[in-house]
């Protein structure tokens, strides 16, 4: 069914695929000059011909509100954005989530799932330091602060440990419930689940500052139940502060650029699958001439003892076959292994539609470099997904 804006405030449009829309002139135009969308515009018979590009998510425009639908499961872009589906004790409940209306929405029902696991054992308590001046004495005093102020004993400036539920991983939560009930589309029995979490959270602060630190994060023996709220409450923070600050009427705005979370998504399960010894270099710049002026930047080089044994460039395109390939990618798939000194190098298409996965190869004349295509479906359920990788990953560690 043709997607209109009249009587309708949200148009819904497919990654990468054309789709015929009733829109004002204006809205047409400011879609066009959408540069976080990424989408073409042009006049057609029945409206504009609307295709979105890599970017998806939903955004808006004066009351109109985009959604642009993944080509692969929001379950399976989920996992891709690293929010670990497999933490969920009903796997069933996470592919619920395509029945969301866009990404956005999906991340809000999983991160109320993740939610409700991480409160079922009460609001997580520990041990922080505090620095404050205190009419009594309190921890340690600080003597080099109180000899800053001399005659002046009470307030004591004091240092002591207090047992609370103050602490980061509840101040994200808090954070990340207070966006999430204010998005346009959240079904209300999930607000109603958020909301009535947070008389527990009456002691905590919000959250301040980046939340970079959760990539990081490895939840301790007392925090294992909060892992499948975290990185989504991470996710609901990092994208949609600002555009859900106090006062803001228009609806939030979450893209993901397919293209770049394709190739991280690829790069970290083959760098955590390579075999023990071998290690991964990332779109690490190298120098083609002897000159140092002329630099390429391979997605993905394995080493052993330092050394490259295979290289690897990632497409998100729907490349099943070798004839689908652009003679581009192929010289520059030849380039990279004749300059890192090897008989190899792999194009890994990525495609999204269930056809059969293939490996083909082709032998370059005077060189003798294989170009090895290797297809990893995205569609597919993550178990298998991850299989496929941990194949490719193995592959790529023979010498």
């Amino acid at each position: 069914m043709t997607p209109k804006a009249s009587g309708n405030p949200i148009v819904v449009l497919t990654e990468h695929k054309p789709s015929v829309v009733e829109l004002d002139s204006r809205t047409a135009q400011l879609l066009a000059e959408n540069r976080e969308a990424r989408v073409s515009v042009e006049p057609c018979t029945g409206g504009w011909r609307v295709r979105a590009s890599e970017m998806v998510g939903t955004f808006q425009i004066g009351e109109t509100r985009f959604v642009i639908q993944p080509k692969i499961p929001i379950s399976n872009v989920l996992a891709l954005l690293d929010v670990d589906l497999g933490s969920f004790r009903i796997s069933r409940q996470t592919f619920e989530y395509d029945s969301a209306p866009d990404l956005l929405i999906g991340l809000i029902r999983l991160f109320a799932d993740g939610l409700d696991a991480a409160l079922s054992q009460g609001l997580r308590h520990d041990y922080v330091q505090r620095a404050e001046s205190l009419n009594s004495i309190r921890g340690r005093v600080e003597f080099a602060r109180l000899a800053r102020t001399p005659g002046a004993g009470i307030p004591t400036p004091c240092r002591f440990d207090e047992y609370t539920a103050d602490v980061r991983v509840n101040q994200l939560l808090l954070s990340a419930i207070e966006i999430a009930v204010r998005v346009p589309g959240v079904p209300p029995a999930d607000i109603v689940r958020m909301r009535r979490h947070l008389a527990a959270f009456h002691e905590v602060a919000h959250h301040q500052g980046p939340v970079d630190w959760v990539s990081s994060w490895v939840p301790n023996r007392m925090e294992t139940h909060y892992a499948p709220a975290v990185r989504p409450a991470a996710l609901i923070v990092e994208n949609l502060t600002a555009t859900l600050a106090a006062g803001r009427s228009t609806g939030p705005s979450f893209m993901v650029d397919m293209n770049r979370l394709v190739e991280k998504f690829i790069e970290v399960r083959i760098g955590r699958y390579l075999d023990s010894g071998s290690g991964l270099e990332s779109q690490a710049a190298r120098w083609l001439d002897v000159e140092e002026s002329i630099s390429y930047r391979p997605d993905l080089v394995v080493t052993r003892n330092g050394a490259p044994v295979a290289v690897a460039d990632v497409k998100y395109k729907a490349l099943s076959e070798l004839k689908d390939i652009d003679n581009a990618d192929i010289y520059q798939a030849h380039t990279y292994a004749q300059a890192l000194g090897l008989d190899k190098a792999v194009i890994i298409s990525c495609i999204a539609d269930r056809r059969p996965l293939r490996r083909q190869r082709v032998t370059i004349s005077r060189t003798g470099i294989e170009i090895e295509l290797w297809t990893i479906d995205l569609s597919f359920p993550i178990p298998e997904l991850e299989s496929q990788l941990l194949e490719l990953a193995h592959f790529l560690c023979r010498p």
